[in-house]
């Protein structure tokens, strides 16, 4: 499975995505998105109820399916995904997924934590949450991480299979939408925020692939490619410890008498952990990427049990960093140990062991 080609004038596309979002931001903040009581506020949750109203009337029929869908946007199902596609399918492909993710989720933490807009179950008793869906510690609502996550995996993956099967490009991207549908069916998200959750993942991958391609720009310089890889690794790092320090040092809002959830859980998003969380997966994408770019004999064309083996070698590490590190050691260190070497196993560790080791299956 190969990504298709660029654009005929893929800088312009790109700018253009750009330009549409930041626009929406810009526009965003007179109306009053920080505002409880605003008039974008009452109708994103106008939005929400409206998507409640058909859950009552059909009985809560479909909950358990969106419940199911929007599992498939939380950072533990993505990354076994876009596991599935880096060793076994497309490197390419699984590259530009893990990028604009690990990478690209600077951004979704910057503007939660500037924005720091409450969910709607939050400030209004109208909307009442598929409970399934309400995880703690609990985020700030804008914009959708799930959004997010939904069009930087499975809509890369819907894109780069659309020259192979069309059906599987169609299924593909359907996930990707219904992701961001489901947030606001489930009542934890307004439908501004998967709006711009998904609008931010199309801007990312976007630059992703600008960056990619400056990269490779000249393949037969060497040592000038390296020095670019090297220059882009450092710079993300940089930003990895601008984010953390963002999220330590925000002012993060008084205002929590209408939050008594988040008050029963004080590891909520009233502080820095999520940006921590993503300085240190930034920082381990980091190393990761470095290790990848020099690993030239991993490929994806090789037999199946040797494909099998990888996922049966590297799933449940994932698995163990995504679910328990973080939960077993508690604070920062618990953040570190869970949220960095992840993108470096998958990446890095996990395909360089394999390649040199099982080359042979």
């Amino acid at each position: 499975m190969k990504i298709e080609g660029p654009p005929r004038n893929p800088k312009d596309r790109v700018i253009l995505w750009t330009a549409i979002f930041v626009a929406i931001l810009l526009l965003m903040i007179p109306a009053g998105i920080m505002s409880q009581d605003s008039g974008l506020t009452q109708a994103n949750l106008q939005g929400i109820l409206w998507f409640q109203g058909i859950r009552e009337a059909t009985g809560g029929a479909l909950d358990g399916f969106f419940s199911a869908v929007t599992e498939l946007g939380i950072p533990l199902e993505i990354s076994i995904f876009m596991a599935i596609v880096y060793w076994c399918v497309s490197r390419e492909a699984g590259m530009l997924m893990l990028l604009s993710n690990y990478w690209g989720g600077l951004g979704s933490d910057f503007l939660k934590t500037t924005f720091h807009v409450y969910r709607g179950f939050t400030i209004s008793d109208k909307v009442t949450p598929v409970a399934s869906a309400v995880r703690v510690p609990l985020g700030y609502s804008f914009p959708s991480g799930h959004a997010f996550n939904g069009v930087t995996t499975y809509g890369v993956g819907g894109m780069a299979a659309k020259g192979r099967s069309r059906l599987l490009a169609f299924a593909l991207l359907t996930v990707a939408v219904l992701i961001a549908v489901s947030r606001v069916y489930c009542g934890v998200h307004f439908p501004g925020d998967i709006i711009v959750g998904a609008l931010m993942g199309v801007v990312v991958v976007g630059w992703m692939r600008r960056l990619l391609a400056y990269v490779d720009a000249r393949p037969d310089d060497r040592t000038l490619t390296r020095r670019r890889e090297l220059l882009v690794a450092l710079a993300f790092v940089a930003l990895a410890v601008a984010i953390f320090i963002y999220g330590a040092v925000f002012p993060y809002p008084e205002d929590l008498a209408l939050l008594d959830i988040t008050k029963q859980h004080p590891d909520s998003s009233i502080n820095g952990s999520s940006c921590m969380a993503t300085a240190f997966t930034m920082i381990g994408c980091s190393v990761g990427w470095l290790m990848a770019r020099r690993q030239e004999s991993f490929t994806t064309e090789t037999s199946l049990p040797h494909k099998l083996l990888r996922l049966a070698v590297g799933v449940p590490v994932v698995w163990f960093l995504q679910s328990k590190v973080m939960y077993l050691i508690p604070g920062g260190l618990g953040r570190l140990l869970g949220f960095g070497p992840r993108p470096h196993w998958l990446r890095g560790v996990h395909p360089r062991a394999l390649a040199q080791n099982l080359h042979g299956l």
